[in-house]
Parts: structure tokens; sequence; C-alpha cells
């Protein structure tokens, strides 16, 4: 039996984990022993990734976790380092190396014959000093995007190191593509999945009551990319034209400026009474269930989980036209897409278009979640390290 290392940031809930959490029940476990190693210990994650897979870094320690836990002990140097390590960046000097080649050094002794870089940045980093036989990095963002964000010569030396590169989207691999044209020959196309089963047992968790009148929800970060601070404005304009919502905001706050400008356009378009923000909830899927519209504002995507947990459950969505969008919308079949300045229109067309609705309510009910598609393209990237 092979063996196979995740790596990832953390056991937050997240796209990342949520990615995770659907393939492992895709990967053949009579071929591949799975382990998965965290660089830092908190998120409660862990619990469900255990059931496919041996945890071997993170487990959270106020956790009841009766998965199969290694007894290998695990120092989590990031931790430790973490916050030496911010202010040394200040002044020029990263440690992450040495302790990346110190983490690597405990892990290379259960030989791997492939290790699994589950997201760009640190774990990318991390799993480059792992020794084994084939080396995968994911991406789940847009590297054209992501690459701005860090030093391209030394995240670009780190990638040299790997045998393939995944994609979550053929649009964000034809990004990748042009923006790194060196690295084409390592581009691979690995679809997220989604367990409709899951989503739908999730979904019938009891929440409070939402409101008695149209309810739009929106679920995501609050971040500048998610462009919530939008909404009230939107929701403005809607109830202008006599349309009678609550619109619902499902997430952590990412960035403390987005959320003080979602606030003050709350209070400036006066729509207190109808735009609520619920902060983070581990499972979103019984808000989506419970509304009659999930809205996606997003400038950039590479994949928007959001959006295939609504088509899972019913939901009729519209979107914003992010480059990806129409790979996973087509427009006026499956949902709606828009550009930003014309979203508020086409929430507006879907909910006052009766037939419209209905249409492409019947026809997410049809699709399936791409779970064999991924399945394939997951098995041929691994035959490839045969």
């Amino acid at each position: 039996m092979k063996r196979i290392l995740f790596v990832i940031p953390n056991y937050d809930y997240g796209g990342t984990i949520t990615s995770l959490s659907n393939l492992l029940p895709l990967i053949n476990h009579e071929e591949f022993a799975v382990d998965i190693y965290a660089i830092t210990r908190h998120g409660m994650a862990s619990l469900e990734l255990g059931k496919y897979a041996k945890i071997i870094g993170g487990i959270p320690k106020t956790s009841n976790y009766e998965g199969e836990i290694s007894q290998t002990s695990h120092i989590d140097l990031a931790t430790i380092v973490r916050n030496i390590k911010r202010l040394l960046v200040k002044i020029g000097i990263d440690i992450s190396p040495m302790v990346f080649k110190r983490i690597a050094k405990s892990l290379n002794k259960n030989c791997y014959d492939v290790v699994v870089a589950y997201q760009e940045g640190q774990p990318t980093a991390l799993a480059s000093y792992i020794e084994a036989g084939f080396h995968i990095a994911w991406q789940h963002s847009e590297y054209s995007r992501f690459i701005k964000l860090v030093n391209p010569n030394v995240y670009k030396k780190c990638l040299r190191k790997y045998d393939r590169i995944v994609n979550v989207s053929q649009t964000a691999c034809s990004d990748f593509a042009s923006s790194a044209p060196e690295f084409t020959d390592k581009l691979r196309v690995v679809y997220n999945s989604l367990n409709k089963e899951c989503v739908a047992e999730k979904s019938a968790e009891s929440i409070e009551q939402l409101g008695a009148t149209i309810n739009i929800v929106s679920v995501g970060r609050i971040d500048p990319v998610k462009r919530f601070s939008a909404i009230p404005s939107i929701c403005r304009m809607l109830l202008d034209k006599d349309i009678k919502l609550d619109w619902w905001v499902i997430g952590g706050i990412a960035d403390s400026e987005e959320y003080t400008r979602l606030e003050s356009e709350i209070a400036k378009f006066g729509v207190e009474s109808c735009v609520h923000i619920l902060g983070k909830k581990q499972n979103p899927y019984p808000y989506i269930k419970a509304s009659d519209l999930l809205v996606c504002l997003s400038s950039s995507e590479t994949f928007n989980y959001t959006i295939a947990e609504a088509k899972a459950l019913g939901i009729p969505v519209v979107t914003t036209d992010f480059p990806c969008a129409k790979e996973f919308v087509n427009d006026g079949i499956n949902g709606l897409v828009c550009d930003i300045d014309h979203i508020g229109e086409g929430i507006y067309k879907m909910l006052t278009d009766e037939v419209l609705y209905n249409r492409i309510k019947d026809q997410m009910v049809k699709e399936g979640t791409m779970e064999e598609t991924v399945r394939a393209q997951f098995a041929e990237l691994l035959n490839s390290a045969s």
C-alpha cells in the first residue's frame, strides 16, 4: 500500500477544508494510506477529516477526538515561532525555511510515496522539504493574484520541486499558464467535489427561523474580494422596488476595514432591519436551504463552494461574472451571471419572474456534483506518480 500525505495550514473550516473533506472519500483507500498534517493546531475539522485519514498533527486539545491518532509526537514548531516570525519578517528575516526543514525531518521517517501541499503558501513551502517520490502542489487561489502577495522568485523556486501543480478550474489553470508559462507542462485540473448526500443531511440541522419575507443569503469571509459591502445599496434598490426581503450574511471577519465598511453602508442606506450579519457558522447549509436565493458578489474566485452547495440544495443562484463563474453557472439555465453594476437587476429578475425561478430551481435539482469526474481526475493524477 502506498502512503500519501496532505499538508494543510490548519483545521479551520473554509474552502480548503471543505475541498479536502469532499476529496478524501473519493480516494481508493485500499491502494493509499492517507495522512494529514496541519501546520498549526487551531480548528476542529480534524474530527471530520479523521474519518478518512490519520491525523498526525494539530489535534485540538479540547476535542473528544475518537479517530485514529498517530503516536508520533508532534511539536507544533510553526505555532511556537509564529509571533516571533512576524517581527522578524518586518526586518527582512524569514525563519520559515529553518522551521519547515525541522518539521520535514520529523515526517520523512514515514516514507511517503506522494506528498500533496493542499494549499498555496506555507503548505507548499513546507511540503517541498518533505521527501517523497512525487510532489503535488494544489492551488486554490488565482495564481496571478496570489503571486503578488509573496516573493515571486522564492515561490517559483519552491514550485520547481513539484511534479504536478493542480488548479480547481480550467479558468484558474489558464491563468496560471499565462502568468507562469514555465510551469505549463506540470499543470493539471481537478475540480472540487461535493457530497450531495452529506450536504442534504447537514442542511436538516435546526436553526433559528429566518425572515417571513423573501430570504437572500450570501456566504463567505468578510473580505474585499467578496464585496459584501455592496449588499446594502443593492438591498435598498430592491426595497424601493417593493421587494420585501431579509438578506443574511454568513462568514467570519477576514478584513476589519471591509466589515466596518459593510456596517457603515447598512446605516447609510437605512437597511438595518433587513441586512443581518450572522458571523461565522460551522454549518451554513441550513441557512442556504431556508433561503429563496443565494447571491455571490465576488470579484475573484477559482471555485465558489457556496454556489455548488446552493445547487446541491436546489436554491437558485445569482452571481457576479468573476473569471470562472460561467464555468460552473450556465447563465439563464441553472442561475444568473451578472456584472457587479447590474447584479441588483439580476436579483430582481430572479425574484419577480416566477417561470424563470422555477425553471432554474428544477434544473439545479437535476444536476449532479461532478463526483465521478473528480474521482477520475484525481485517480489519473495519482497514476502519474507510479
